[in-house]
């Protein structure tokens, strides 16, 4: 990063607690998503992956990763490439 490498996290974070202590750490700029998508898709979406973790699991993070909203939200119950459209969108602004 301090070579102005982009670098994305990725994760689900259940608690706004660790998203303001990354916060607090990164000493560059940055720009936070919360990608959103319906609870039926993201079991559908867990069904079609090789190593699936099942419906009960699905539903678990679903609902503890969705308690809150954090920066910029995305809708990605859409095609990929309009999502990706939208973030470099909002990237391009910062």
């Amino acid at each position: 990063m301090k070579n102005g490498i982009r670098i994305v996290f990725d994760g689900n974070f259940y608690w706004k607690s660790q998203i303001d202590d990354l916060i607090k750490r990164l000493d560059f700029p940055h720009h936070i998503f919360t990608l959103k998508a319906p609870l039926k898709v993201c079991i559908e979406r867990d069904r079609l992956r090789r190593k699936t973790h099942g419906e009960d699991a699905t539903r678990a993070v679903y609902k503890k990763s969705t308690e809150f909203d954090y920066g910029t939200v995305i809708d990605i119950n859409r095609p990929l490439d309009v999502c990706v459209k939208d973030i470099l969108f909002y990237l391009s602004k910062f």
